[in-house]
């Protein structure tokens, strides 16, 4: 396990209860170096209660609650063990429309959604794009556009995201 693998699990484990006990499930962390700092992106959202036909959004307060709340777990944590090399900011937001897709259950939370795939190299593509139609305990079976359903194992993926069509209310004019 690497020094970053590490960390990401340990500030993962830190936020967590802090998070649980806002309500919000943490979707994805993401752990940037640059400029002299770290900067730590934490993407969370509400969750959903199973079979719930609507999404569940997050707003900027609760996203400005949580943050307030990780400050305070990561500050106390860092005088303690000096746990973050040198300065950090902290960034609270929603997983957004290109939400990344990491675990079974958001899988199987969008199935019925377009989403796009970078899968490590082997047999086929090593790209794909298309439409979330089930999972089961360690495959993704996506159907692609004029294609038959194809099954993707959990370890072949790389990185998942939803993959909406945007038109951005262009409507063909001929």
């Amino acid at each position: 396990m690497s020094s970053n693998d590490a960390l990401h699990d340990r500030l993962v484990e830190l936020a967590q209860p802090e998070l649980d006990l806002l309500g919000v499930e943490l979707v994805e962390l993401e752990i940037l170096r640059g400029g002299g700092r770290l900067t730590l992106r934490f993407a969370v959202e509400k969750p959903v209660d199973p079979g719930a036909s609507a999404e569940a959004h997050i707003g900027i307060d609760e996203c400005a609650r949580a943050s307030r709340a990780i400050a305070r777990v990561l500050e106390a944590e860092d005088e303690e063990s000096g746990l973050l090399p040198g300065r950090f900011t902290i960034e609270v937001t929603s997983p957004g429309i290109f939400r990344r897709l990491s675990r079974p259950e958001h899988f199987a939370r969008f199935v019925g959604r377009k989403a796009k795939f970078v899968l490590q190299p082997g047999e086929g593509p090593t790209e794909l794009r298309g439409t979330l139609a089930g999972i089961d305990s360690d495959e993704v079976e996506v159907v692609v556009e004029k294609g038959e359903p194809q099954r993707i194992p959990l370890a072949r993926i790389l990185k998942a995201h939803l993959d909406p069509d945007l038109d951005f209310g262009r409507r063909d004019k001929r």
